[in-house]
């Protein structure tokens, strides 16, 4: 609410938020975070952050086999294929670039 109350100071903050894939039951319910996901979850940090743009977005734990939060042994099998993961991840920074330019 605060930024909702001095947006005369909105120009002189930069805001940051972030976006988080698979993992969090919380958050969309745990599931990973494909592109069609990303607007939704920009909308949402707008809307409670109560400002129009956001200056640094941010992805934590994209999908992609690697160990975390000292699990160790991750799924190899997340993607049937390098080719099915890469393509996965250029559709993340795709969905990226278009909001940047939104």
């Amino acid at each position: 609410t605060w930024l909702a109350k001095n947006k005369e100071l909105r120009g002189d903050l930069i805001i940051a938020s972030k976006m988080v894939g698979i993992g969090l039951p919380w958050i969309r319910e745990g599931k990973g975070l494909i592109a069609e996901d990303m607007q939704e979850a920009v909308n949402g940090s707008l809307e409670r952050m109560q400002t129009e743009y956001i200056d640094l977005y941010q992805l934590h734990w994209p999908q992609r086999g690697v160990n975390k939060f000292g699990q160790m042994n991750y799924d190899e099998k997340a993607f049937t294929s390098k080719e099915k993961e890469e393509a996965h991840i250029l559709s993340i920074l795709e969905a990226f670039d278009e909001l940047r330019k939104q």
